[in-house]
């Protein structure tokens, strides 16, 4: 989904089966996931010059699984202090 999302770039979604046209999701089709822009027509890439508009047959098992929010930025992980917070635990 480049140039929005890259290879390895750890996303955050919000849990939903269903998108508006226009959102960004995370999709399974057939057993493979993919990020990609809702369509009414189908799934889009924004890297669209090197795929085209994916659009299915009745045979295909399509399931949205989520929506994208955004990427997640290296200053949103939790630092030591706040990852013990998060994990019950004390530093001290």
């Amino acid at each position: 989904m480049e140039p929005t999302f890259r290879d390895g770039d750890d996303v955050m979604i919000e849990y939903t089966d269903s998108l508006s046209p226009g959102e960004i999701g995370i999709f399974f089709v057939n057993g493979e996931g993919f990020i990609k822009e809702y369509r009414k027509e189908g799934l889009y890439s924004h890297n669209s010059g090197k795929y085209p508009l994916r659009t299915f047959c009745l045979d295909d098992e399509v399931r949205c699984v989520g929506r994208v929010l955004g990427k997640v930025t290296r200053d949103m992980y939790p630092d030591e202090e706040e990852a013990a917070i998060l994990n019950g635990t004390c530093i001290r």
